[in-house]
């Protein structure tokens, strides 16, 4: 067996046992495993935390000085910066059942008394605590480390997950007694059991994911590899054409794997793959589908770059020759109209800023995005040097193959026009083709910086063009919409959130104190803004005019009186919820 034999059959054994392994990885890793490794995490840091608080508490210098906090500015800010500032950990102090010292309001106990001795585990209006208290006489002191947020009202950037510093999964979440297959988290201190954590179905912990990543990337990689190596065997025994199909019919079958029967199925947990960033159906169902469509299309021509002096290697008669040239001519400038129409269809499309002019607003999104469009102009230029290659073999005088060329380019820019304004994409296109072309007449194809600086050039101008071509487009689109909505002023989206929110309004504890005492809770709009109003409906702008029983403002608003809206509610207003109403302009 020859050297290239060895290797191929290496890589085959590899590519087996990487394959066998994710595999099993992936069936062998049950439930009850995923529970397990992801709440032992939980437990483990928060046991390390409790270390920390034991230690302050073993020590009666530094316990003496919790007592005196509240006195002494320097020891206070010492504290507060070693648990709360560095470790996320709040405490507070009583003396005699009162608070007298709290490091943050983020945890601050009411009543002393409800809290028992040693490790406990709380509920506090935000999220659930584990507390750690000691007592010496009439002095008490609690440490609070939090352990899930539970805000009363959620939104993107308002998570009820648990603390980042104990677990950045997501794949569990505290159980309560009725639940099965649990596991419980216990204290450092005694072993003490704090409470149980269930299993969120379908979500796997990071490090097995990671590890499932790692694992099935390097076996696609070994088989890329593998089939390449299987490619070039092939053009060794002289079968370039072969070669080729053997490779397009790879990257089909395997795309039809991924596609049609969503194989491997844990790429979908990747938000790359998620369909409401980007879904055009088909082969471009998500942003992750189009990279792979576009990373496959670059192999392939790459490969067929390569092979671009052994695909011609007889000469052909005249009129086969005119086919060539026209089957070249117009597959270059289809393969990369389609290529850009689809990479500015994401533009259009998708979620995905790519404005580079706002840094601020891109992403790693756009990152990548902006990546696969230098790949599309690398298609073009790949190809563009293929085609000439051969059609540098061909014996056609150089004047036809020009005024051929041309011809498609002019025939092409009518074709993709649109509402009758022509895109000067196949125009500026001759630009690279010419100057490619007469480098293969004068320095045997090779390129030198002035015809890569204007090639770059005339691609980063079709960018620039197609771009703001499509932004306009977009704008347009979106005022078309925005206008039919103020044709049609019913909005059912709205109408069902204003019949969701306006029971919690109206039981929001907040919202009635405010009542009872306007000077103690004095910015209503700020909390109906960051509660109710966010997410689609922060569309609306609105006002607050707040009156009491009387029928009088409770602020300094003078211009508004409550008939003013009683009026409206009777006379030009339809009745949405029960205590919404939308006004008949």
């Amino acid at each position: 067996m020859t050297t290239s034999g060895k290797i191929r059959l290496l890589l085959a054994l590899l590519f087996v046992s990487l394959l066998l392994t994710a595999t099993v990885v992936q069936s062998a890793y049950t439930p009850v495993d995923n529970l397990d490794q992801t709440a032992a995490t939980l437990e483990k840091n928060l046991q390390k935390k409790e270390s920390y608080i034991a230690k302050v508490f073993d020590d009666e210098a530094s316990y003496n000085k919790l007592k005196k906090l509240q006195d002494s500015s320097t020891a206070a800010l010492s504290f507060i910066e070693e648990f709360t500032t560095n470790r996320q950990i709040w405490f507070v102090t009583f003396t005699n059942d009162t608070l007298s010292f709290w490091s943050g309001i983020k945890a601050v106990p009411t009543d002393n008394r409800k809290i028992k001795e040693g490790v406990s585990f709380i509920k506090e209006p935000n999220g659930y605590y584990e507390a750690v208290k000691k007592s010496e006489g009439n002095f008490s002191a609690i440490f609070l480390v939090p352990v899930k947020i539970d805000y009363q009202f959620q939104n993107q950037y308002l998570q009820n997950r648990f603390a980042p510093d104990l677990l950045p999964d997501n794949n569990i979440e505290i159980a309560d007694f009725t639940d099965t297959n649990v596991y419980g988290i216990h204290s450092s201190i005694n072993n003490q059991y704090l409470f149980s954590v269930k299993l969120n179905k379908g979500k796997v912990n990071s490090r097995f994911f990671d590890f499932e990543l790692t694992t099935w990337l390097l076996t696609f990689i070994i088989l890329c590899v593998l089939v390449h190596a299987i490619c070039k065997y092939l053009i060794n025994k002289g079968h370039v054409i072969l070669s080729l199909i053997f490779l397009a019919m790879f990257i089909v079958v395997l795309r039809l794997l991924n596609l049609h029967y969503n194989w491997p199925g844990f790429i979908n947990s990747l938000r790359l793959f998620n369909g409401a960033l980007y879904s055009a159906g088909g082969v471009y169902r998500s942003f992750g589908d189009y990279c792979l469509n576009t990373l496959f299309i670059v192999w392939f021509t790459a490969f067929l770059y390569t092979q671009r002096n052994n695909l011609l290697k007889t000469i052909p008669g005249k009129a086969l020759s005119y086919i060539i040239l026209i089957a070249c001519s117009a597959i270059l400038l289809a393969s990369t109209a389609a290529l850009i129409r689809q990479f500015f269809g994401l533009v259009g499309n998708s979620n995905i800023s790519f404005d580079v002019y706002n840094v601020f607003n891109l992403s790693k999104f756009s990152i990548i995005g902006l990546l696969m469009l230098c790949f599309c102009f690398l298609v073009f230029f790949l190809l563009n040097d293929t085609f000439l290659a051969i059609c540098n073999k061909l014996p056609i005088p150089d004047t036809h193959k020009i005024i051929l060329f041309i011809g498609f380019v002019i025939a092409g820019t009518f074709l993709i026009s649109n509402h009758h304004q022509l895109y000067p994409l196949f125009i500026l296109l001759i630009i690279p083709v010419f100057l490619r072309g007469y480098a293969y007449k004068q320095n045997e194809g090779a390129i030198d910086s002035t015809s890569f600086i204007v090639i770059v050039a005339v691609f980063a101008i079709i960018s620039f063009i197609r771009y703001y071509r499509v932004e306009a487009v977009k704008e347009t689109e979106t005022r078309e919409a925005l206008i039919k909505k103020l044709e049609t002023p019913d909005d059912p989206t709205a109408d069902a959130l204003f019949k969701r929110i306006e029971k919690q309004v109206i039981t929001d504890r907040l919202v009635v104190k405010y009542f009872q005492d306007t000077l103690q809770y004095n910015n209503l709009k700020n909390r109906f803004q960051k509660l109710y109003f966010d997410g689609y409906l922060s569309k609306y702008a609105y006002s607050v005019h707040e009156f009491n029983n009387d029928g009088l403002p409770l602020n300094n608003d003078k211009k508004y009186t409550l008939n003013i809206f009683s009026d409206m509610v009777l006379y030009s207003a339809f009745k949405v919820s029960d205590y919404f109403y939308r006004e008949n302009e």
